[in-house]
């Protein structure tokens, strides 16, 4: 903690400015919900055909095929709204005060139009790897020793947290300058080899444990006022 005590600044800073802009721009809590609804039913979908298709004896290429579209789905709707909120901060950030109307909107038909193409090919490039993490793991049991499958486990999972933290900067790229992916991923290498990318990771892994730790206490308290309803009420 020590270490990383001159972080926290910075962190802070962070997140009261993206709490200052989702009350500027409630449209991106909409937009945040649709893709979260979106993701649930998708998942819902997935589940019934996966497991009709496993009870069914469908080939192993099948179940493949449907495992890798279950990521690449949901890493594109995840990317979609990534770069639906870059779009909008990204405005801010270079037309404030005079932020053009329905900035939300705008960042949206972007990321839905002319975007998409380059979210869709990142999201590509993330899927593969977890659909192997996700067959390693379930091949665990068998094989190599459990020191070797955890040793490979361990690295399949730091990989992957290293594209997805990689494919967030390429996605922000993309949403405010508008570049396709491939220029985008060199241009994040760039950044993140000249300009330390290791605090980047920090920033991020500081923020996300607080964001983490509001959504535990958000759900504690939830949980807390509906247990004491349903105890008065029944």
């Amino acid at each position: 903690i020590g270490l990383n005590r001159h972080r926290v600044e910075l962190s802070v800073q962070l997140l009261s400015t993206v709490a200052e802009l989702m009350h500027a721009f409630p449209s991106l809590v909409k937009v945040s919900v649709s893709a979260t609804v979106i993701q649930i039913a998708w998942q819902a979908g997935w589940c019934a055909t996966f497991a009709y298709a496993y009870e069914g004896g469908a080939p192993s290429a099948a179940l493949l095929f449907l495992l890798f579209s279950f990521f690449w789905t949901s890493q594109l709707v995840r990317a979609v709204m990534h770069a639906t909120v870059a779009g909008v901060i990204g405005t801010w950030y270079f037309h404030s005060p005079n932020v053009p109307p329905q900035p939300t909107q705008r960042a949206l038909h972007r990321a839905l139009t002319t975007s998409l193409g380059s979210l869709c090919f990142g999201a590509l490039v993330a899927a593969p790897l977890q659909v192997l993490r996700a067959v390693a793991r379930r091949a665990s049991g068998v094989g190599a020793p459990a020191s070797v499958r955890s040793l490979g486990l361990c690295l399949l999972g730091f990989v992957d947290v290293l594209v997805r933290f990689f494919n967030d900067f390429a996605y922000t790229q993309v949403a405010i300058y508008g570049k396709h992916f491939t220029l985008a991923s060199w241009d994040t290498w760039t950044l993140l080899v000249r300009h330390s990318g290791v605090d980047a990771l920090m920033q991020r892994d500081m923020v996300g444990s607080a964001l983490a730790l509001g959504a535990a206490a958000s759900g504690l308290l939830t949980s807390l006022i509906a247990a004491y309803w349903a105890r008065a009420a029944f």
